[in-house]
């Protein structure tokens, strides 16, 4: 266990931005997948999905969330001394997308800048990252950013739009942190790496020579003993990952709020990762918590991975006439790696969730 209290830090601003197309499941009862659809969006939850416009990434939605939370801030970018970007697909193998915002954005030089390969357990770990920087003294204020895209899981654009039963979406989100007084953020973060055959990308270094981007070349032997297909590019064991969700991560948080000596019926908010409408009512119950105390999203935006956490509470707070919330976040996913966050926001630096299809020109690779 690793639990971890950061005093007089806050979240200064925080905004999230989708595409604007929307892709709706077909629930038509004609179709020969009809029994299967509606099952299928029963257990997930999911409805429909935002959909990255054409040369579109994450880097896109992240820069147009920046603009709004540095304004919503009143901050300006060479005020920032450090920017951390959760993704685990990231535009350029290297440089990894936090130097890229760095340029978009127009930051000092002398500004830290990286990624982190998470991304459905990235809200608490960037907490900590963010949290861990602002204990330097010459460092007061720090970006993250969270994004991930789908159409890395699709050998086409084409193939992505005819998925009718889909669980991931995209969005993208950008948190700013700062030093204030009388305030304060807990953690508790974990780690299991030998659960990484549960959840992982098939390509990569380590077998390059059976797989290309666009997905297996031939009938595969996984890790973990499963057999995967030509086509293939992501592995996910659904029941394995199905069990750690509603057990090891259930358990964390009640070894959270036993460490912390809280009660977790006096949040005003318990923010879960999207994965699905089953694992969210599963963990609920064995929180012994109700539904209406755990906001989704899942229905509208599908499970955005990196952004999961922090665009719901965008979604869900937004507006609020709150004057502060306290609320607890848990994260959970590839690793596998998971955590907890208690932190207090006031509604009032949270933008409404906007649309953006604006694209990163000068990084399109181009034939002559």
């Amino acid at each position: 266990m690793s639990f971890s209290q950061f005093d007089n830090i806050r979240i200064a601003a925080l905004a999230s931005a989708v595409p604007s197309q929307v892709q709706e499941i077909d629930m038509d009862p004609e179709r020969e997948d009809a029994a299967y659809t509606k099952n299928f969006v029963k257990s997930t939850g999911v409805k429909c999905r935002r959909v990255l416009a054409v040369n579109q990434t994450g880097l896109d939605l992240c820069y147009a969330a920046a603009q709004k939370a540095l304004k919503k801030a009143n901050w300006t970018a060479d005020s920032i001394d450090a920017t951390i970007f959760f993704t685990q697909t990231p535009d350029y193998s290297l440089p990894g997308n936090g130097c890229l915002l760095h340029y978009l954005i127009g930051m000092r030089a002398d500004t830290i800048a990286y990624d982190i390969n998470l991304g459905c357990s990235s809200f608490p770990y960037s907490l900590l990252s963010g949290a861990s920087l602002l204990q330097n003294p010459k460092i007061s204020r720090i970006l993250l950013a969270y994004s991930d895209t789908q159409r890395n899981a699709y050998n086409s654009r084409e193939e992505l739009l005819k998925d009718n039963s889909f669980i991931f979406g995209e969005g993208g989100s950008v948190l700013l942190l700062e030093r204030q007084n009388n305030s304060r953020i807990q953690l508790g973060l974990w780690t299991d790496g030998s659960g990484y055959k549960y959840l992982f990308t098939l390509y990569g270094a380590r077998n390059y020579s059976l797989v290309f981007p666009g997905g297996l070349q031939e009938e595969t032997i996984l890790p973990n003993r499963a057999i995967g297909y030509p086509g293939d590019t992501l592995y996910m064991d659904g029941a394995e990952i199905m069990s750690f969700s509603t057990t090891t991560a259930v358990d964390s948080i009640k070894e959270f709020l036993e460490h912390y000596q809280k009660d977790i019926g006096s949040y005003d908010g318990v923010i879960l990762h999207q994965a699905n409408l089953l694992i969210l009512k599963t963990m609920a119950k064995r929180l012994k918590l109700d539904m209406k105390k755990i906001p989704l999203s899942i229905d509208r935006y599908a499970n955005t991975s990196a952004a999961s956490v922090t665009l719901t509470m965008t979604d869900a707070y937004a507006g609020s006439h709150a004057e502060n919330l306290c609320l607890l976040a848990s994260g959970f996913g590839v690793g596998l790696s998971w955590g907890v966050a208690d932190f207090t926001i006031s509604p009032s630096v949270i933008v409404p969730v906007f649309e953006y299809d604006g694209v990163f020109e000068e990084g399109i690779l181009r034939r002559k």
